[in-house]
């Protein structure tokens, strides 16, 4: 018994049209997420050619496009048509997120096509085709207007973030942090920059003298521990941080001269020459770091 291969049909038109509208999606949204500039006609461009490759991709002498050297090729190709005059940086920041909302919405148009040809019986009218361009298209938008916004958010967030180990008194601990442009504050005597911390997350390897003098007055009026505690042999670490902020004009911090600091980002930072400043309240509603750093804090390293 003879058994029959199946027989596929391809319609060239179709497969251009949907892989042109799929391939602006895509590159629509990375311009949304990379606030890249650009133009409708530039998009137009990288799409076409994201389509005109889809198409040639069918025909069997073209099959060496198939490999995946050509494959990224082309996808570099077509990021530097939409995107013209990037630096190397940007160039390669939206290749990165080309390749994401890509992978993404591939995974929108699969699941979307399984799902319909699974339960046809409620939207008998519509095609696999029909259905993989409607999800890739929503995915498209759902990515460039919300979900990456989110994301970028959040991985923005995250490159500001260090993790800063603080010596006092042969005690150590170990806080997250937040990089802050804002945060300018200096030792207004020798011109050190000032990390603000918590008083509750260092609190413990502060002198417990100290901890009674700070609970007693920092709440209030800083100046009184400088009055009521001047005779403590601690004293000789302590510093007086003027500040100003919204509501809150020629405020007063409590500094205090830590043994050793060292921050552990993208390269680690040893440094003495730095102050920290308690607060007294919560720097963040989350939790999410319990230090403010002042940005020159990584001019000090030993």
């Amino acid at each position: 018994m003879k058994i029959m291969q199946p027989t596929y049909i391809i319609y060239a038109d179709i497969l251009f049209i949907t892989n042109f509208l799929l391939d602006y999606g895509i590159l629509w949204a990375t311009a949304r997420f990379g606030h890249l500039t650009t133009t409708n006609f530039r998009l137009f461009l990288g799409a076409l050619l994201g389509a005109i490759y889809g198409v040639l991709m069918v025909y069997p002498s073209m099959a060496f496009l198939y490999a995946l050297s050509i494959k990224v090729v082309f996808s570099l190709l077509i990021v530097a048509v939409a995107f013209p005059r990037l630096t190397l940086k940007k160039y390669l920041q939206a290749t990165a997120y080309f390749y994401v909302i890509s992978f993404a919405m591939a995974g929108a148009v699969l699941g979307g096509s399984s799902f319909f040809s699974r339960n046809s019986y409620i939207f008998p009218s519509m095609d696999i085709k029909s259905t993989a361009l409607i999800f890739g298209v929503a995915m498209a938008v759902i990515l460039g207007r919300w979900g990456l916004i989110h994301l970028k958010k959040h991985w923005r967030k995250s490159q500001f973030r260090v993790s800063v180990e603080v010596f006092i008194n042969k005690k150590s601990l170990l806080l997250e942090a937040l990089i802050d442009t804002g945060n300018e504050l200096k030792d207004p005597l020798n011109r050190k920059p000032v990390i603000i911390v918590e008083y509750q997350a260092i609190k413990k390897i502060l002198p417990e003298d100290f901890q009674k003098c700070f609970e007693k007055y920092g709440g209030e009026d800083v100046t009184k521990i400088m009055e009521q505690c001047g005779t403590s042999s601690w004293m000789t670490k302590v510093r007086m941080v003027p500040f100003n902020s919204i509501g809150k004009h020629h405020g007063m911090l409590l500094g205090y001269k830590p043994d050793l600091i060292i921050i552990f980002g993208q390269k680690k930072v040893i440094t003495k020459d730095v102050i920290i400043c308690l607060y007294h309240k919560p720097l963040s509603n989350s939790g999410g770091y319990r230090a403010v750093l002042n940005p020159e804090v990584f001019d000090t390293a030993a």
